[in-house]
């Protein structure tokens, strides 16, 4: 059935929208969440107050054009994520995996294959990215081929892209004004 409904769906959008690379999608502008590029490494979602990745792991440059895709098993994931905050990646050292929530904001509605915005996330692939929700034997994940939201065994591998929150307006002014 699911596989249908996708067929269906992909069959509607390229009847009615743009197809670049392997990317389907529907003409509009209906994204309800509003992403920026905020450097070559990271992309900002000011209104959940959020700092992405904008290569996933295993991949770099300034269009993600770089390395190969990492899949690792949730385990594995939470290791990338201590070697982040080791290396200082972007600058930051609070990186994280997101929620299936946050993730989720990611996901276009208008385009499958994948169901991100490749203008903000270049090469993106159209894979099953982890989320840090877990029952201790499966976790969360976005499917970003068409958005499918599910869990998965945690031993298997999936994509992953980090995320920071962002400092609190006004937080860091009152850190600066201390220290003076």
């Amino acid at each position: 059935m699911k596989n249908q409904k996708l067929l269906f769906l992909t069959a509607l959008l390229a009847l009615s929208g743009n197809v670049q690379g392997g990317q389907i999608c529907r003409s509009g502008d209906f994204e309800p969440v509003k992403l920026e590029l905020a450097t070559d490494q990271t992309v900002l979602d000011r209104q959940a107050r959020l700092q992405w990745q904008r290569c996933p792991q295993g991949m770099s440059g300034t269009q993600c054009e770089l390395g190969q895709l990492e899949r690792s098993n949730i385990r594995q994931a939470a290791n990338l994520v201590s070697q982040a905050n080791r290396q200082g990646h972007a600058g930051k050292l609070d990186w994280r995996l997101p929620t299936v929530a946050e993730l989720s904001r990611l996901v276009s509605k208008k385009c499958l294959n994948p169901a991100i915005d490749l203008k903000i996330f270049p090469n993106s692939p159209a894979v099953e990215f982890w989320g840090s929700d877990s029952d201790g034997a499966q976790s969360g994940y976005v499917d970003f081929k068409d958005g499918h939201v599910g869990l998965d065994d945690e031993n298997l591998p999936n994509a992953v892209r980090l995320v920071r929150d962002l400092p609190a307006v006004g937080k860091t002014r009152g850190k600066n004004r201390a220290a003076r």
